[in-house]
């Protein structure tokens, strides 16, 4: 058995450190589904679900393209009860806190993971979400009993659709999406 030389010791040491230093440092790569939920706040309590683990005080930027309202929250902590019926196993929920004064209540928005600022644009909602220079745009239809939110990469509703979540309300709405929004077509 061959036994490292000290200075041999010490360049894989640094290896190692710099390799775990490096890594910590790194923001996480950029999902959809693991940087954007919905957001449904009520007068007892505001939840976020999101595919993705989140660490308390973890800021979240919200945003309601019908309204035109945002607002910041923090995420409290894991909360099974802020869970939409019938979620996948890869959705977690969480309660939030905002930041400041919330938005009017009820209130059924999008969560951004991240530094984006939603700004408000002719169209729809907008912001750089995935960090690559260029916004994104946040759009909300409704189907006949719930919400249908899409993110869109270049442009509402013409450039690529990387982001869809439905939102069951509970109750008749009148239907005002479109085939590309709720994901029927292309």
């Amino acid at each position: 058995m061959r036994l490292a030389t000290p200075s041999r010791a010490a360049a894989v040491a640094a290896v190692v450190i710099l390799t775990a230093c490096a890594s910590r440092g790194r923001p996480p790569q950029w999902t959809a589904d693991g940087h954007l939920g919905i957001v449904v706040a009520t007068p007892a309590r505001a939840c976020l679900s999101i595919e993705s683990m989140l660490a308390p005080r973890t800021p979240v930027r919200i945003a309601d393209p019908v309204s035109r309202q945002h607002a910041e929250a923090t995420v409290v902590g894991v909360e099974p009860a802020c869970l939409p019926a019938g979620a996948p196993e890869s959705v977690k929920g969480y309660t939030i806190a905002f930041d400041g004064p919330p938005p009017r209540v009820p209130f059924i928005g999008v969560g951004s993971i991240g530094t984006a600022n939603w700004r408000d644009r002719s169209v729809a909602m907008a912001a750089d979400v995935d960090g690559d220079g260029r916004e994104e745009f946040l759009r909300a239809c409704t189907s006949r009993e719930g919400v249908h939110f899409t993110v869109w990469h270049n442009a509402a509703m013409t450039g690529a659709r990387v982001w869809h979540r439905y939102h069951y309300l509970g109750y008749d709405v009148d239907p005002t999406c479109t085939p590309r929004e709720t994901g029927g077509g292309s």
